[in-house]
Protein backbone atom coordinates (compact mmCIF):
# COMPACT_ATOMS: atom_id res chain seq x y z
CA UNK A 1 0.00 0.00 0.00
CA UNK A 2 1.96 3.51 -1.22
CA UNK A 3 2.23 6.01 1.13
CA UNK A 4 -0.60 9.07 1.66
CA UNK A 5 1.17 11.74 0.00
CA UNK A 6 1.96 9.11 -2.85
CA UNK A 7 -1.67 8.33 -3.36
CA UNK A 8 -2.94 12.19 -2.96
CA UNK A 9 -0.59 12.72 -5.78
CA UNK A 10 -1.53 10.13 -8.05
CA UNK A 11 -4.81 11.44 -7.91
CA UNK A 12 -3.90 14.82 -8.27
CA UNK A 13 -2.39 13.80 -11.71
CA UNK A 14 -5.34 11.71 -12.69
CA UNK A 15 -7.48 15.21 -12.38
CA UNK A 16 -5.27 17.19 -14.22
CA UNK A 17 -5.06 14.17 -17.05
CA UNK A 18 -9.04 14.61 -16.86
CA UNK A 19 -9.19 17.79 -16.85
CA UNK A 20 -6.63 18.54 -20.26
CA UNK A 21 -8.19 15.49 -22.08
CA UNK A 22 -12.06 16.95 -21.24
CA UNK A 23 -10.59 20.96 -22.56
CA UNK A 24 -9.34 19.25 -25.74
CA UNK A 25 -12.50 17.81 -26.70
CA UNK A 26 -14.47 20.42 -26.24
CA UNK A 27 -12.17 22.32 -27.79
CA UNK A 28 -12.80 19.71 -31.05
CA UNK A 29 -16.53 19.85 -30.38
CA UNK A 30 -16.17 23.52 -30.40
CA UNK A 31 -14.78 23.74 -34.02
CA UNK A 32 -16.53 21.19 -35.89
CA UNK A 33 -20.05 21.85 -34.55
CA UNK A 34 -22.33 24.00 -36.80
CA UNK A 35 -24.07 26.76 -34.60
CA UNK A 36 -23.74 27.57 -30.35
CA UNK A 37 -27.34 25.56 -29.41
CA UNK A 38 -25.93 22.52 -30.85
CA UNK A 39 -22.26 22.67 -29.74
CA UNK A 40 -24.13 23.85 -26.14
CA UNK A 41 -25.70 20.35 -26.53
CA UNK A 42 -22.78 17.86 -27.86
CA UNK A 43 -20.78 19.99 -24.68
CA UNK A 44 -23.69 18.45 -22.50
CA UNK A 45 -23.34 15.02 -23.75
CA UNK A 46 -19.38 15.26 -23.28
CA UNK A 47 -19.60 16.58 -19.70
CA UNK A 48 -22.02 13.90 -18.99
CA UNK A 49 -19.87 10.87 -20.91
CA UNK A 50 -16.86 12.72 -18.44
CA UNK A 51 -18.51 12.47 -15.54
CA UNK A 52 -18.87 8.65 -15.76
CA UNK A 53 -15.26 8.00 -17.45
CA UNK A 54 -13.66 10.24 -14.54
CA UNK A 55 -15.28 8.30 -12.10
CA UNK A 56 -14.67 4.64 -13.48
CA UNK A 57 -10.75 5.97 -13.72
CA UNK A 58 -10.82 7.47 -10.28
CA UNK A 59 -12.55 4.28 -8.88
CA UNK A 60 -10.01 2.08 -10.48
CA UNK A 61 -7.07 4.30 -9.34
CA UNK A 62 -8.44 3.61 -6.11
CA UNK A 63 -8.47 0.01 -6.35
CA UNK A 64 -5.12 -0.31 -7.59
CA UNK A 65 -3.24 1.51 -5.00
CA UNK A 66 -5.18 0.79 -2.20
CA UNK A 67 -7.53 4.23 -1.75
CA UNK A 68 -10.11 2.55 0.24
CA UNK A 69 -7.84 0.50 2.55
CA UNK A 70 -6.17 3.40 3.47
CA UNK A 71 -8.66 5.49 4.05
CA UNK A 72 -9.96 2.87 6.68
CA UNK A 73 -6.81 2.47 7.83
CA UNK A 74 -6.56 6.25 8.91
CA UNK A 75 -10.10 6.68 9.93
CA UNK A 76 -9.32 3.56 12.35
CA UNK A 77 -6.23 5.28 13.88
CA UNK A 78 -8.01 8.24 14.57
CA UNK A 79 -10.94 6.74 16.42
CA UNK A 80 -9.80 2.89 16.89
CA UNK A 81 -13.19 2.78 18.91
CA UNK A 82 -15.63 3.38 15.74
CA UNK A 83 -17.95 0.48 14.41
CA UNK A 84 -16.29 -1.12 11.24
CA UNK A 85 -19.47 -0.52 9.82
CA UNK A 86 -18.70 3.16 10.26
CA UNK A 87 -15.68 3.13 9.19
CA UNK A 88 -16.42 1.97 6.07
CA UNK A 89 -19.28 4.95 5.20
CA UNK A 90 -16.65 7.29 6.57
CA UNK A 91 -14.00 5.84 4.02
CA UNK A 92 -16.64 5.61 0.90
CA UNK A 93 -17.09 9.56 2.02
CA UNK A 94 -13.29 10.03 2.11
CA UNK A 95 -13.24 8.60 -1.67
CA UNK A 96 -16.06 10.84 -3.06
CA UNK A 97 -15.16 13.83 -1.14
CA UNK A 98 -11.72 13.45 -2.28
CA UNK A 99 -10.16 11.83 -5.42
CA UNK A 100 -13.94 11.57 -6.68
CA UNK A 101 -14.74 15.06 -6.54
CA UNK A 102 -11.19 16.37 -7.76
CA UNK A 103 -12.39 14.14 -11.42
CA UNK A 104 -15.62 15.65 -11.31
CA UNK A 105 -14.67 18.95 -10.83
CA UNK A 106 -12.07 18.30 -13.37
CA UNK A 107 -15.18 17.58 -16.13
CA UNK A 108 -16.91 20.58 -14.93
CA UNK A 109 -13.82 23.14 -15.18
CA UNK A 110 -12.53 21.03 -18.47
CA UNK A 111 -15.87 21.92 -20.92
CA UNK A 112 -15.82 25.92 -18.94
CA UNK A 113 -14.20 28.02 -21.32
CA UNK A 114 -16.16 26.54 -23.78
CA UNK A 115 -19.38 26.10 -22.47
CA UNK A 116 -19.24 29.94 -21.76
CA UNK A 117 -19.10 30.47 -25.25
CA UNK A 118 -21.71 28.25 -26.54
CA UNK A 119 -24.48 29.66 -24.03
CA UNK A 120 -23.03 32.65 -22.91
CA UNK A 121 -22.47 32.23 -19.44
CA UNK A 122 -21.32 34.76 -16.97
CA UNK A 123 -18.66 32.20 -14.82
CA UNK A 124 -15.20 32.27 -13.84
CA UNK A 125 -13.55 28.74 -12.92
CA UNK A 126 -14.05 29.88 -8.87
CA UNK A 127 -17.95 30.54 -9.31
CA UNK A 128 -18.21 27.17 -10.70
CA UNK A 129 -15.64 25.44 -8.20
CA UNK A 130 -17.56 26.44 -5.31
CA UNK A 131 -21.08 26.11 -5.95
CA UNK A 132 -20.17 22.41 -7.62
CA UNK A 133 -18.08 21.24 -4.98
CA UNK A 134 -20.19 22.87 -2.04
CA UNK A 135 -23.33 21.17 -3.97
CA UNK A 136 -21.22 17.74 -3.89
CA UNK A 137 -19.73 17.87 -0.39
CA UNK A 138 -22.94 18.79 1.17
CA UNK A 139 -24.57 15.95 -1.04
CA UNK A 140 -22.21 12.96 -0.35
CA UNK A 141 -22.35 14.22 3.57
CA UNK A 142 -25.53 14.06 3.80
CA UNK A 143 -25.58 10.46 1.98
CA UNK A 144 -23.29 9.17 4.25
CA UNK A 145 -24.58 10.34 7.27
CA UNK A 146 -28.07 8.52 6.29
CA UNK A 147 -26.59 5.48 5.09
CA UNK A 148 -24.85 5.66 8.88
CA UNK A 149 -28.06 5.35 10.51
CA UNK A 150 -29.92 3.21 8.23
CA UNK A 151 -27.40 0.45 8.28
CA UNK A 152 -27.64 0.86 12.14
CA UNK A 153 -30.54 -0.94 12.11
CA UNK A 154 -30.74 -4.50 13.19
CA UNK A 155 -33.45 -5.45 10.41
CA UNK A 156 -34.48 -4.83 6.79
CA UNK A 157 -37.73 -3.64 8.24
CA UNK A 158 -35.73 -1.46 10.73
CA UNK A 159 -33.65 0.06 7.42
CA UNK A 160 -36.71 0.63 5.73
CA UNK A 161 -38.27 2.32 8.43
CA UNK A 162 -35.28 4.58 9.08
CA UNK A 163 -34.91 5.28 5.24
CA UNK A 164 -38.56 6.26 5.50
CA UNK A 165 -38.44 8.20 8.08
CA UNK A 166 -34.79 10.15 7.15
CA UNK A 167 -35.88 10.93 3.39
CA UNK A 168 -39.61 12.17 4.67
CA UNK A 169 -36.86 14.09 6.72
CA UNK A 170 -35.34 15.39 3.76
CA UNK A 171 -37.81 16.43 1.99
CA UNK A 172 -39.19 18.97 4.54
CA UNK A 173 -35.74 20.31 4.97
CA UNK A 174 -34.80 20.51 1.43
CA UNK A 175 -35.60 23.87 0.72
CA UNK A 176 -33.22 24.74 3.44
CA UNK A 177 -30.82 22.21 1.69
CA UNK A 178 -31.34 23.96 -1.40
CA UNK A 179 -30.69 27.56 0.00
CA UNK A 180 -27.69 26.53 1.53
CA UNK A 181 -25.86 25.04 -1.63
CA UNK A 182 -27.09 28.03 -4.33
CA UNK A 183 -26.84 31.86 -3.77
CA UNK A 184 -30.23 32.84 -3.04
CA UNK A 185 -31.93 35.77 -1.14
CA UNK A 186 -36.18 36.36 -0.77
CA UNK A 187 -37.72 38.02 -3.31
CA UNK A 188 -38.69 41.63 -3.28
CA UNK A 189 -42.68 42.72 -3.38
CA UNK A 190 -42.15 43.69 -7.35
CA UNK A 191 -40.51 40.36 -8.13
CA UNK A 192 -43.64 38.63 -6.17
CA UNK A 193 -45.94 40.58 -8.53
CA UNK A 194 -43.92 40.10 -11.73
CA UNK A 195 -44.49 35.90 -10.92
CA UNK A 196 -47.55 36.06 -9.57
CA UNK A 197 -46.70 33.89 -6.88
CA UNK A 198 -49.75 32.28 -4.83
CA UNK A 199 -49.34 34.22 -0.85
CA UNK A 200 -48.57 30.54 0.49
CA UNK A 201 -45.44 29.69 -1.66
CA UNK A 202 -42.04 31.64 -0.68
CA UNK A 203 -40.40 32.80 -3.92
CA UNK A 204 -36.56 33.08 -3.68
CA UNK A 205 -34.27 34.04 -6.49
CA UNK A 206 -31.36 32.71 -7.51
CA UNK A 207 -27.96 34.07 -8.65
CA UNK A 208 -27.25 32.72 -12.08
CA UNK A 209 -24.01 31.37 -10.93
CA UNK A 210 -24.69 28.68 -9.32
CA UNK A 211 -26.45 26.86 -12.33
CA UNK A 212 -28.91 25.41 -10.32
CA UNK A 213 -31.55 25.39 -13.56
CA UNK A 214 -34.20 27.44 -14.11
CA UNK A 215 -36.46 27.12 -11.17
CA UNK A 216 -37.70 24.03 -8.98
CA UNK A 217 -40.47 23.39 -6.00
CA UNK A 218 -38.98 22.39 -2.93
CA UNK A 219 -40.76 21.94 0.52
CA UNK A 220 -43.87 19.70 1.62
CA UNK A 221 -44.86 21.53 4.74
CA UNK A 222 -47.88 24.21 4.82
CA UNK A 223 -46.40 27.81 4.73
CA UNK A 224 -43.34 26.23 3.67
CA UNK A 225 -43.57 25.58 0.21
CA UNK A 226 -40.84 27.33 -1.78
CA UNK A 227 -40.47 27.97 -5.56
CA UNK A 228 -36.67 28.82 -6.45
CA UNK A 229 -36.21 31.07 -9.56
CA UNK A 230 -33.16 31.93 -11.42
CA UNK A 231 -32.54 35.85 -11.13
CA UNK A 232 -32.36 35.64 -15.00
CA UNK A 233 -35.89 34.86 -15.52
CA UNK A 234 -36.67 38.45 -14.44
CA UNK A 235 -34.84 40.29 -16.95
CA UNK A 236 -35.11 37.84 -19.81
CA UNK A 237 -38.48 36.84 -20.02
CA UNK A 238 -41.79 38.96 -20.03
CA UNK A 239 -44.31 38.75 -17.24
CA UNK A 240 -46.60 36.49 -18.32
CA UNK A 241 -43.78 34.19 -19.55
CA UNK A 242 -42.35 34.89 -16.11
CA UNK A 243 -45.41 33.65 -14.11
CA UNK A 244 -46.42 30.78 -16.68
CA UNK A 245 -42.75 29.62 -15.37
CA UNK A 246 -43.52 29.78 -11.84
CA UNK A 247 -47.32 28.86 -12.27
CA UNK A 248 -45.25 25.25 -13.11
CA UNK A 249 -43.16 25.26 -10.08
CA UNK A 250 -46.44 26.16 -8.10
CA UNK A 251 -48.20 23.32 -10.26
CA UNK A 252 -45.72 20.58 -8.85
CA UNK A 253 -46.79 21.69 -5.43
CA UNK A 254 -50.19 21.87 -5.78
CA UNK A 255 -50.26 18.42 -7.32
CA UNK A 256 -48.33 16.99 -4.48
CA UNK A 257 -45.39 15.81 -6.80
CA UNK A 258 -42.54 17.07 -4.30
CA UNK A 259 -43.60 13.82 -2.01
CA UNK A 260 -44.80 11.62 -4.99
CA UNK A 261 -40.77 11.85 -6.30
CA UNK A 262 -39.77 10.72 -3.19
CA UNK A 263 -41.96 8.12 -2.71
CA UNK A 264 -40.54 6.76 -6.53
CA UNK A 265 -36.79 7.02 -5.35
CA UNK A 266 -37.68 5.67 -2.71
CA UNK A 267 -39.17 2.62 -3.69
CA UNK A 268 -36.21 1.99 -6.34
CA UNK A 269 -33.57 1.33 -3.32
CA UNK A 270 -35.84 -0.68 -1.49
CA UNK A 271 -34.40 -4.21 -3.48
CA UNK A 272 -30.92 -2.31 -2.29
CA UNK A 273 -31.75 -2.14 1.09
CA UNK A 274 -33.46 -5.89 1.22
CA UNK A 275 -29.74 -7.38 -0.62
CA UNK A 276 -27.84 -5.41 2.00
CA UNK A 277 -30.07 -7.83 4.87
CA UNK A 278 -29.08 -11.17 2.89
CA UNK A 279 -25.45 -10.06 2.28
CA UNK A 280 -22.89 -11.45 -0.50
CA UNK A 281 -22.27 -11.19 -3.85
CA UNK A 282 -24.85 -12.25 -5.94
CA UNK A 283 -27.59 -10.13 -3.90
CA UNK A 284 -25.85 -7.49 -3.69
CA UNK A 285 -25.73 -7.18 -7.75
CA UNK A 286 -29.33 -8.25 -7.56
CA UNK A 287 -30.29 -5.65 -5.93
CA UNK A 288 -28.15 -3.29 -7.31
CA UNK A 289 -29.86 -4.26 -11.11
CA UNK A 290 -32.99 -3.90 -9.39
CA UNK A 291 -32.43 -0.46 -7.92
CA UNK A 292 -31.12 0.48 -11.35
CA UNK A 293 -34.28 -0.82 -12.96
CA UNK A 294 -36.38 0.81 -10.12
CA UNK A 295 -34.37 4.34 -10.47
CA UNK A 296 -35.45 4.02 -14.55
CA UNK A 297 -38.96 3.84 -13.10
CA UNK A 298 -38.87 6.78 -10.74
CA UNK A 299 -37.19 9.09 -13.76
CA UNK A 300 -40.08 8.07 -15.82
CA UNK A 301 -42.31 8.88 -12.68
CA UNK A 302 -40.58 12.41 -12.72
CA UNK A 303 -41.49 13.13 -16.33
CA UNK A 304 -45.06 12.48 -15.83
CA UNK A 305 -45.03 15.10 -13.25
CA UNK A 306 -43.15 17.90 -15.43
CA UNK A 307 -45.93 17.26 -18.19
CA UNK A 308 -48.93 17.24 -15.09
CA UNK A 309 -47.40 20.68 -14.05
CA UNK A 310 -47.12 22.09 -17.78
CA UNK A 311 -51.24 20.97 -17.67
CA UNK A 312 -51.62 22.72 -14.20
CA UNK A 313 -49.73 25.98 -15.98
CA UNK A 314 -52.64 25.57 -18.83
CA UNK A 315 -55.34 25.41 -16.80
CA UNK A 316 -54.66 28.70 -15.79
CA UNK A 317 -54.29 29.84 -19.09
CA UNK A 318 -50.86 30.55 -19.09
CA UNK A 319 -50.13 27.62 -21.46
CA UNK A 320 -48.91 29.96 -25.18
CA UNK A 321 -47.67 32.09 -22.24
CA UNK A 322 -45.32 29.04 -20.90
CA UNK A 323 -44.48 27.48 -24.36
CA UNK A 324 -43.21 31.07 -25.46
CA UNK A 325 -40.74 30.79 -22.01
CA UNK A 326 -39.74 27.58 -22.81
CA UNK A 327 -39.04 28.46 -26.52
CA UNK A 328 -37.04 31.76 -25.49
CA UNK A 329 -35.11 30.04 -22.41
CA UNK A 330 -34.27 27.53 -25.72
CA UNK A 331 -33.27 30.52 -27.73
CA UNK A 332 -31.27 32.11 -25.33
CA UNK A 333 -29.64 28.62 -24.61
CA UNK A 334 -30.25 28.84 -21.02
CA UNK A 335 -32.60 25.69 -21.67
CA UNK A 336 -30.90 22.88 -24.07
CA UNK A 337 -33.13 20.87 -25.99
CA UNK A 338 -32.85 16.66 -25.98
CA UNK A 339 -32.04 15.02 -29.65
CA UNK A 340 -34.11 13.24 -30.48
CA UNK A 341 -37.82 12.10 -30.17
CA UNK A 342 -37.30 10.46 -26.30
CA UNK A 343 -35.77 11.58 -22.96
CA UNK A 344 -33.18 9.21 -21.89
CA UNK A 345 -33.86 6.89 -19.53
CA UNK A 346 -32.34 8.96 -16.41
CA UNK A 347 -33.75 12.26 -17.73
CA UNK A 348 -35.33 14.49 -14.85
CA UNK A 349 -36.92 16.17 -17.66
CA UNK A 350 -39.06 15.29 -21.33
CA UNK A 351 -37.75 16.78 -24.57
CA UNK A 352 -38.63 20.32 -24.70
CA UNK A 353 -39.89 20.32 -28.31
CA UNK A 354 -42.67 17.79 -26.99
CA UNK A 355 -43.55 19.72 -24.34
CA UNK A 356 -43.60 22.65 -26.52
CA UNK A 357 -45.54 20.85 -28.93
CA UNK A 358 -47.77 19.56 -26.19
CA UNK A 359 -48.79 23.38 -25.14
CA UNK A 360 -49.19 24.63 -28.43
CA UNK A 361 -51.80 22.35 -29.53
CA UNK A 362 -53.63 22.21 -25.86
CA UNK A 363 -52.97 18.29 -25.30
CA UNK A 364 -50.70 19.23 -22.32
CA UNK A 365 -54.23 19.59 -20.49
CA UNK A 366 -54.05 15.90 -19.81
CA UNK A 367 -50.66 13.25 -19.15
CA UNK A 368 -49.86 11.37 -22.15
CA UNK A 369 -50.18 7.78 -21.57
CA UNK A 370 -46.75 7.19 -21.77
CA UNK A 371 -43.52 9.25 -20.67
CA UNK A 372 -41.23 10.39 -23.64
Amino acid sequence: MPSPPITVVAHCWLAAVVFLAVRTAAGYVHRITAGPASTAGRLRTLREVGYVVATLATLGLAVTIGTLPLAAATIRRVGPTLPAGLVGVLAAAALLLGPVLLGLLAVQLGTLRHRRLSRRLDLTYRDVTGWFTSRFVATVLALAAATAVVTAADSTVGRLAVAVVLGGLGTVLSPYAVSFTVRDRPATEREREMADVPADCRLRVVDDRTRFGVAMAAGVLPGQRYVFAAESLFSNLGERELAAVVAHEVGHHECGHVPLRFGAFLAAAVPLLIALEFGGTTALLAGVGLAAAGAVGAFAVVRRTEYAADAYAARQGLGPALAAALSELAVQRVLLTTPGPHAGPFAAHPPLHARVARLDDGTTREPPATPS
